[in-house]
């Protein structure tokens, strides 16, 4: 049960982390695209706006402000340009150079790139490593293309550290918290062995007053006679003796859990066996058992605990099965093992499924009839959910309650 805590709090911590981290990396990344991408596009606007014309490549043909936002790669910026302009009005033999060049420095066609930027509905884009800016369409287009290598550049570099540097920090803060999880979960587990300490000596206290009391209403039978009020009184002490010895079982089963590790346990042998031990009960209720277990079903885990959740289970379908009922158990495995009782049940209207898991809880129709306490299932559930697993039940045709167990 701790380390299963141990584990969901890690789970649980990690995920809200990881939840900030990548909306915090996530929002970094967007500012920062979002700014890049604004002053990009002012600059587009701005030279759009100049009419500056095709440059020819040289640094001091460009007026000084429009230098301060080029691409300074030292002599690659004599080979490849660092804006381009292209309009309605240009030579044919200018924007074919022009063209010319653009396409080499992306390695695309530009030309048709051109044409399809002059049908779309966009005005802003990339194309390679050129951002565009489409100022005019018709026959007096005006398209600027500005060089942003650099800044493309950087805004990968960001998104790239972002992921390293969360990886990090995920691996960092989950060693973290795997070493604080202890010191977290303490309190719960002292609290629980305090608990425990609690049944168990309550129940062994409470054995020394049962067993007077049992012996002194043998004795009024011996003396007086089998009466209605001390068969009664005998019937709820020997509830109240059962209830006690399954009180000392769970709490030296709790023990064993948290001393026993993990083994290999083959769980359709063990599952035969239990089977095995209450046919004998079955028969004489005369109630038909038929089983389905398939063969070589391993898994790791606690024996003792999978050995008390098969006997609670197949007590209850032994205990609220009519005279002539039929108890069906199936035993298969899969991407996960499961393992499901079925049992007749008369007047099952009315019966809360859930609650059926509740601790006390005995349905009137068809429990409080019946002895038990209302504590075996929810003993089952508590000792699957400590070994990974889940159960719950359905009703079939409404005479027949099923419950199905799943395994890891």
């Amino acid at each position: 049960m701790i380390k299963s805590l141990k584990r969901r709090f890690i789970a649980i911590a990690m995920l809200a982390f990881c939840a900030v981290l990548i909306v915090a990396l996530v929002a970094v990344n967007c500012v920062n695209r979002y700014n890049v991408y604004r002053s990009i596009e002012q600059r587009l606007v701005y030279l759009a706006e100049s009419d500056l014309g095709p440059p020819r490549g040289m640094l001091a043909e460009l007026p000084m402000s429009i230098q301060e936002w080029m691409d300074m790669e030292g002599s690659e910026l004599m080979s490849v340009e660092s804006y381009f302009i292209f309009s309605g009005g240009m030579l044919n033999q200018m924007l074919d150079h022009e063209l010319t060049t653009l396409s080499e420095a992306v390695g695309e066609d530009a030309g048709a790139k051109l044409q399809e930027i002059l049908t779309e509905g966009r005005d802003f884009g990339n194309f390679g490593v050129y951002r565009y800016y489409v100022a005019e369409r018709g026959a007096m287009y005006h398209v600027v293309f500005l060089r942003c290598g650099n800044e493309f550049s950087a805004m990968r570099s960001l998104l790239k550290t972002s992921i390293v540097v969360g990886l990090v920090c995920t691996l960092a803060v989950f060693a973290l918290v795997a070493l604080l999880s202890g010191l977290a979960t303490r309190p719960f587990a002292e609290n629980m062995e305090r608990q425990r300490r609690f049944i168990s000596d309550v129940s062994h206290e409470l054995k020394t007053p049962l067993g007077v009391i049992m012996a002194d209403l043998d004795m009024q039978v011996m003396d007086h006679g089998v009466t209605e009020w001390l068969e009664n009184a005998q019937t709820q002490t020997d509830h109240m003796a059962a209830l006690v010895d399954r009180l000392v079982s769970r709490s030296l089963l709790d023990e064993t859990m948290q001393r026993a590790e993990a083994v290999l346990i083959n769980l359709s042998l063990l599952t035969a066996d239990t089977l095995r031990e209450l046919e004998p009960m079955a028969r004489i209720g005369q109630r038909t058992v038929t089983a389905d277990i398939a063969p070589g079903v391993e898994l790791y885990g606690n024996e003792e605990a999978l050995r008390e959740i098969l006997s609670i289970l197949l007590d209850n379908a032994l205990k609220y099965t009519p005279p002539g009922g039929e108890i069906a158990l199936r035993l298969s495995h899969g991407r996960r093992t499961v393992l499901e009782i079925g049992n007749d049940c008369e007047n099952l209207q009315g019966v809360e499924l859930e609650r059926l898991f509740d601790r006390f809880y005995r349905a009137d129709a068809t429990r409080a009839s019946q002895e038990g306490h209302g504590l075996g299932l929810a003993i089952a559930r508590e000792l699957l959910a400590g070994a990974g697993g889940s159960i719950r039940a359905r009703l079939e045709g409404g005479s027949r309650i099923v419950f199905t167990v799943e395994l890891p």
